[in-house]
């Protein structure tokens, strides 16, 4: 072979090789994560299922404690005629109590939706800065969620739906930051005021933040 042609060869492998290390070099570090089995046994999150069935059943001996209440006065009413003022007066009594446990009841059920909401929103930035962290020590540039397929399904129909919707079908499994954001989120969490950490609205600020760096 012709010693120009050797040479523009070799010229050409080390450009083709230069070219697909940059390449390879540009190309974004990706990883995964099952943000469902995160939460499940995140133990802030059961401690928080605990500190809300407790407020529901304080919540339903103390509606029960109302409405026993609004039972005994119902009773009383029937020992009085409905012409006499009595019975107007007892009635329009027993009428008063019900609208007050109502709009108690309406109170308290908005009260714990909201303080529940909140958590949520909490334990869903203890998550985000777990895996920011995990992401910044490992040089990964983008995580995807992922979902365990299982045969739990009601019905084939149902299960079609779920194979279908699987958001990554396919990841090798050092990929996976799950267990790592697990150790991570456990490691120092001590009660639920421990991880409450900062106000929840950062969560807005960091995402906002983080999709302004990665556009070009």
């Amino acid at each position: 072979m012709n010693r120009f042609w050797v040479a523009a060869w070799c010229a050409g492998l080390v450009a083709m090789g230069s070219t697909t290390a940059r390449a390879a070099e540009g190309q974004p570090k990706v990883a995964v994560i099952n943000l469902s089995r995160v939460f499940d046994q995140y133990r802030l999150t059961k401690d928080l299922e605990d500190l809300f069935e407790t407020k529901r059943q304080q919540m339903a001996a103390e509606a029960k404690q109302k409405t026993d209440e609004i039972t005994v006065k119902r009773q009383e009413l029937a020992r009085f005629k409905p012409d006499s003022d009595d019975y107007k007066t007892r009635r329009a009594q027993v009428d008063e109590m019900e609208v007050q446990f109502e709009v108690w009841a309406a109170t308290k059920e908005r009260q714990i939706r909201d303080e529940h909401k909140v958590w949520l929103l909490r334990i869903y930035r203890n998550v985000h800065k777990a895996v920011e962290e995990l992401s910044a020590e490992k040089g990964i540039d983008l995580v995807l969620t992922y979902d365990e397929v299982t045969d739990e399904a009601p019905d084939s129909k149902t299960l079609r739906q779920q194979l279908l919707l699987e958001k990554v079908f396919y990841f090798a499994r050092e990929l996976d930051l799950t267990q790592a954001a697990i150790e991570r989120l456990n490691k120092d969490y001590t009660t639920p005021e421990n991880a409450a950490g900062a106000p929840v609205e950062p969560i807005r600020i960091a995402r906002a933040a983080a999709a302004t760096a990665s556009s070009p």
